[in-house]
């Protein structure tokens, strides 16, 4: 597509740069993979630092002061047609011409705030005329001569690509040109963030480290596929159903399909034959860690890993890190990760720093 690829945490600083600017952003890349919760957290964030009210548009909000709120208007593209954009038309007899109502639909400051984001969501595969009638909002800030868009307001612009097999109809050059764009891919050091700061237990993000292919598969004709989303429901799936296996992975199948339902059940199989943690936290430094002589062995590091991470406390953190130490470097980069989103403020303890100190090539 001849755009730039970023990350979906490299999201944030695209986001950042485009609200100071005002220009309009455009984010391409695979279904699934969060980009438009992205964007809300963001949103969500700077309006917080601005010391404004966040209002998600279709959510109950008891609107008391529009100048002191940020709106958040996500619009299906799919599922609207030209005259939710343009405004019904209606004859002005006196003057003899006609003329078209203001959308409700779009940004008003009284009813939305004087701040926000617009988010066009699935603009690839909107109808051709309604595309052409956004075209006017993002490139003149107006709709014909009744809608003029909120100056505090800005765009952002999301949708799947061709290869995605998504539906998507051809976009006008003029469209594309209105836009600044990137192609947004997902990643799993983030994900596993995300992950581990949301409840996860950690074992579905250890596993993605060592498979990250299961971070997005999408196949042509797949119903069932990996992708961040389908993964958040996953990792619930797996949290939720504890005594009765084969019920557990066939519900892992209808979120992700059957070949990561099949790999990740086996890797938990293997994870139950581990070293307890209570074992690691009363030896750290004579317990047994498995050879990385295979996928096996290297799944088994990441998922003590997980293990160490999940189980830890202030009182067990300098056994933890006694054993992590005894890991390769990447490893423990892992566990601190793991640490600062699960459980932030045990980073602050002397022996972390003292691991700082000895690992000063690196950052957590």
């Amino acid at each position: 597509m001849n755009i730039p690829q970023i990350t979906i945490s490299e999201m944030d600083r695209w986001l950042t740069d485009c609200e100071a600017d005002k220009e309009p952003v455009w984010f391409h890349g695979p279904s699934g993979i969060g980009k438009t919760m992205v964007v809300e957290a963001h949103r969500r964030k700077l309006a917080r630092s601005l010391g404004l009210t966040f209002h998600e548009v279709g959510q109950p909000f008891d609107m008391k002061d529009p100048d002191r709120t940020y709106g958040f208007l996500d619009l299906r593209c799919a599922l609207l047609d030209s005259l939710d954009v343009k405004g019904a038309a209606l004859a002005d007899k006196e003057q003899d011409v006609t003329r078209f109502l203001p959308p409700s639909l779009l940004p008003n400051i009284e009813r939305h705030g004087r701040y926000g984001t617009l988010v066009l969501d699935d603009l690839p595969t909107g109808f051709p005329t309604t595309v052409l009638a956004f075209s006017s909002l993002v490139s003149d800030s107006r709709v014909g001569d009744a809608y003029r868009f909120p100056p505090e307001w800005t765009i952002v612009a999301m949708g799947n690509r061709k290869e995605d097999n998504s539906g998507v109809n051809k976009m006008p050059a003029m469209m594309y040109n209105r836009f600044e764009h990137a192609c947004v891919l997902p990643d799993v050091k983030s994900f596993a963030k995300f992950l581990n700061a949301n409840g996860s237990d950690g074992v579905l993000p250890a596993f993605l480290r060592v498979f990250p292919e299961y971070l997005h598969n999408y196949t042509r004709d797949d119903a069932a596929f990996c992708s961040p989303r389908s993964l958040v429901k996953a990792d619930k799936v797996y949290t939720k159903i504890k005594d009765d296996d084969a019920y557990r992975e066939a519900r892992l199948a209808g979120c992700c399909g059957v070949e990561f339902a099949t790999k990740f059940s086996a890797y938990v199989a293997m994870k139950t034959k581990l070293v307890p943690w209570s074992q690691i936290a009363k030896d750290p430094k004579g317990v047994r860690i498995p050879t990385q002589a295979d996928d096996q062995g290297i799944g088994a590091l990441y998922a003590l890993v997980s293990l160490a991470a999940h189980n830890v406390t202030e009182d067990t953190m300098e056994a933890a890190v006694d054993f992590v130490e005894r890991l390769p470097e990447g490893l423990q980069v892992c566990f601190f990760l793991d640490i600062k989103a699960k459980k932030p403020t045990l980073v602050n303890c002397t022996r972390v720093s003292q691991w700082r100190a000895d690992h000063n090539n690196v950052a957590i």
